[in-house]
């Protein structure tokens, strides 16, 4: 049996530049944090019988995933520069995969459960002007 646990997360930042008579200058922040569990295990098998042989795998695999989107905006307008953010977050899914070979033939089954939805907007700012 194997226990792994990997957190992953990335961040992308944009900005844009205008002159104030034509709009307004922007800086974008968002990326994906979250993690995943994962527990899988193999067992052989080798049957050697006085009139038949038969050699065979399975491998199950079954990990958790779950993660969440942070978004944030520095902005400016005609009212001043402004912070606002917010937050998806993107469920918690479980995901199980069995594999089975014999001889040269494999079989593989492979399924998803959703144990949380998606929430979209889990947390929400409105404008906060931090220069008026």
């Amino acid at each position: 049996m194997n226990f792994l646990l990997t957190i992953f997360g990335q961040v992308n930042v944009e900005g844009e530049y205008a002159l104030a008579q034509k709009g307004g200058s922007n800086l974008n922040i968002n990326g994906e944090l979250g993690m995943k569990l994962v527990l899988s295990g193999k067992v052989k098998i080798n049957l050697n019988a006085v009139i038949f042989q038969v050699n065979g795998e399975v491998q199950a695999e079954g990990y958790v995933v779950t993660s969440i989107k942070p978004k944030g905006l520095i902005g400016n307008d005609n009212k001043g520069t402004y912070l606002q953010a917010k937050c998806d977050f993107m469920g918690i899914n479980i995901v199980c995969v069995v594999t089975a070979t014999i001889r040269n033939s494999s079989t593989q089954y492979k399924d998803t459960y959703n144990i949380y939805d998606r929430v979209d907007d889990f947390w929400k700012t409105d404008k906060n002007y931090i220069i008026s």
